[in-house]
């Protein structure tokens, strides 16, 4: 009984399980049901087909069930164009968990075409005010599904695929530069043996901005939505930057990140890993009352003489000119540009915004210290070439007259020193190449506030412990062109009067060249004027002052009539080596070893090259010329490594001049030399004709004996 009543159990056992599988196996069936009537109105995904009529729509609204077929509606509607193109099918999925929309679509057209345009018009277009749409073929699809999961761990160093320093390692030694024109750009090598230079690389820009990073290892272009950077001896194009209306850019001092700047909005990219680290929207500044006013209809119409219109075209066009081919000029003329600043060597920056600091660590970007550092009615700041010091300035408020230049320490935020300026306009700072010395140019107000009275330069000297201070007053003078001499301890710059007696009359200017050798023994007493002049140079209009990028030596163009003279000075005892006339002038640029001067004119559409001395070596005229420019050198040698150069040299030097000098043979007359050279010649002459006739019988003889063995052959 027992058997038999275990053997019913088993049996009972299996029967449960079996039911339980039925009912498991029922509801996967209608689970399949379920899907099965969710995606009818979708085709079945054959691969043989092709899905080029198909996009994909994201950023569409979410919402629940309820206005799903309103949302249908309409976006049948904006594809269509009200029934302009046909659509094979649009399917907006749905999650039945949340009851919403999960936020994309999926449309199908007729035809490839149509789905291209669809794209074109309808990308980065605003459906609505919180959302727009971005739309995407379904190959950018299969992309993203056969991206792997896991990414493979690259260095991404210099020694990469690309050999970014290829160029340095020529075995002519020769440099490259850059020629823009309206259709393509071309990276050419300078070899002044020939006339015709070698070609490197050419690119169609259909008129696009170029321009070199600050080392050379990029060429960058900049267009309407993005900026290109092409690089390596192919010359690919490395990364494809996308922002759009890129008014100016800053490289970090390692050339690996990079911060564009628009009207609305600056972004920071990771250039080698082509990564957006972070956006910065810029803040609206909000006008005065008075300026925000509207004006009353009633009030009166002024009439504008055409005379003055002429003079304000006339010089819109060459401010235009030289701001768009100086990276100076831009540094200056945009309040974008300012607001960020790098530190020298590239770990950290700071945004500036309104009345506020903000320090970002790379490549985190995490805030330190995480809150804004309040400063109120900041202007300006300015990283130091050399060392983590940041340089600000502050204009007077209401409440205070007085402005401030201030030095602070960063990561530390101790204020080193703080330099108290009255009825201040304007502040522009430049640093010294090698950090240490800084040049605040400061323009003043009058005492009443309505005009300007004159500028000044504020000098600091960072050599010692403590930052010393020196002013350079002039009294209704502005002050403009300040230039540092990169490698020495001179500075120039060109003074004008602030205020023109009659319109007519052109302003003439006056360059003023002053060192600072003395300016390390400068004390706290005001009195004493360490800082001396060189040479001042009257009465000119000076168009612009370049130094060589090895210093020592630089040009002055004066502009005459409708013309330009270019002076060529060395400044170690400030004489003027030559003087070339020019018919016109653009730009011009030193190259990498401080020895040639390229000059570009886009009105004559001429290159031409000087050396350092100004003789003229060649021109070149490329058609549809816009700019030229030199390929800077990337610097591989520390400072302490060309300590170490110049140390071994001097000693190799003194160890020649401690050798005894080997005496030197009698001196001969002029007349006894000539004889012996005559004799010397003779004997010469002589040998050689020796030489060749016993050749000449050599040969002889071997010809007769071909011709006897031809002769026996035949018989």
């Amino acid at each position: 009984m027992n058997a038999k009543k275990a053997e019913r159990d088993k049996i009972w056992e299996q029967l449960e399980s079996f039911n339980k599988l039925e009912e498991e196996i029922k509801k996967k069936e209608k689970e399949k049901e379920e899907l099965i009537k969710e995606y009818e109105e979708l085709p079945t995904p054959n691969p043989e087909l092709s899905y080029d009529s198909d996009i994909i729509v994201k950023n569409i609204p979410i919402i629940g069930g309820q206005k799903l077929e309103l949302l249908k509606k309409v976006l049948e509607k904006t594809f269509s164009e009200a029934g302009k193109y046909k659509i094979k099918y649009l399917s907006v999925p749905f999650d039945k968990e949340a009851n919403k929309t999960k936020g994309y679509c999926f449309v199908s057209f007729e035809d490839k075409e149509t789905a291209e345009l669809m794209t074109k018009k309808l990308h980065n277009k605003p459906f609505d005010k919180q959302h727009t749409f971005e739309i995407y073929s379904f190959e950018y699809l299969k992309t993203v599904e056969e991206f792997p999961d896991e990414l493979p761990k690259k260095d991404y160093s210099l020694k990469d695929d690309y050999d970014l320093l290829y160029w340095l390692l020529d075995p002519n030694l020769r440099d490259q530069y850059v020629i823009a024109t309206n259709l393509t750009a071309s990276v050419m090598w300078c070899d002044f043996a020939q006339e015709d230079d070698e070609m490197d690389f050419e690119l169609k820009t259909s008129g696009r901005r170029t321009e070199w990073s600050p080392h050379g290892l990029f060429l960058t272009i900049t267009g309407v939505s993005s900026l290109d950077a092409y690089c390596g001896k192919e010359w690919g194009r490395f990364q494809s930057l996308r922002h759009d209306n890129i008014k100016t850019f800053q490289f970090c001092p390692n050339e690996r990140f990079l911060i564009t700047h628009s009207k609305d909005a600056s972004v920071v990219w990771d250039l080698w890993i082509d990564n957006r680290k972070r956006k910065f929207k810029i803040p609206k500044i909000q006008l005065p009352e008075n300026q925000n006013r509207k004006k009353d209809k009633k009030e009166p119409k002024t009439k504008i003489d055409k005379t003055d219109l002429r003079k304000l075209i006339n010089e819109r066009i060459e401010l235009q000119k030289i701001e768009s081919k100086s990276p100076k000029a831009l540094i200056h003329s945009t309040d974008i540009y300012n607001g960020f600043a790098w530190n020298f060597d590239g770990t950290k920056f700071a945004r500036l915004n309104l009345d506020q600091i903000q320090f970002y660590d790379i490549p985190s970007l995490d805030s330190n210290p995480k809150h804004p550092i309040p400063i109120p009615n900041i202007q300006e700041i300015s990283f130091s070439p050399k060392e983590n010091l940041l340089v600000y300035w502050t204009k007077a408020t209401d409440s205070a007259n007085l402005s401030k230049i201030v030095f602070m320490e960063i990561p530390s935020l101790q204020i080193v020193k703080s330099h108290n300026l009255v009825l201040v306009e304007d502040c522009e700072i430049f640093w010294h190449p090698k950090g240490n010395h800084v040049a605040v140019i400061v323009t003043k107000y009058s005492k009443t506030l309505k005009s300007i009275s004159g500028s000044s330069v504020e000098l600091f000297n960072l050599n010692s412990k403590e930052i010393l201070h020196e002013t350079i007053d002039f009294k209704s003078f502005l002050i403009s062109n300040f230039e540092w001499d990169p490698e020495g301890s001179t500075f120039i710059f060109a003074t004008e009067p602030a205020e023109v007696k009659s319109q007519n009359e052109a302003k003439l200017q006056t360059i003023r060249m002053y060192t600072t050798q003395g300016h390390a023994q400068l004390t706290n007493d005001v009195n004493q004027n360490k800082v001396e002049v060189l040479k001042t140079i009257p009465d000119i209009q000076l168009r612009d002052i370049v130094w060589s990028s090895k210093g020592r030596y630089f040009i002055v163009v004066v502009k005459k009539g409708y013309s330009y003279v270019m002076e060529f000075w060395d400044s170690s005892n400030f004489t003027k080596s030559s003087i070339v006339d020019l018919p016109s002038y653009t730009r011009g640029f030193w190259d990498p070893t401080g020895s040639f001067l390229m000059i570009f004119s886009e009105n004559n559409r001429e290159i031409q090259f000087y050396t350092f001395q100004g003789a003229l070596i060649k021109t070149i005229h490329p058609e549809g010329l816009k700019f030229a420019c030199w390929r800077p050198r990337i610097e591989i040698l520390s400072e302490s490594d060309k300590k170490k150069i110049q140390e071994d040299a001097e000693k190799k030097m003194n160890d020649l001049r401690d050798k005894p000098q080997i005496q030197k043979e009698p001196t001969i007359d002029k007349s006894k030399s000539k004889e012996l050279e005559k004799q010397q010649m003779r004997k010469t002459f002589i040998e050689y004709y020796q030489k060749k006739k016993e050749e000449r019988l050599k040969e002889k003889q071997e010809r007769k004996k071909i011709k006897q063995e031809t002769k026996k052959e035949k018989k």
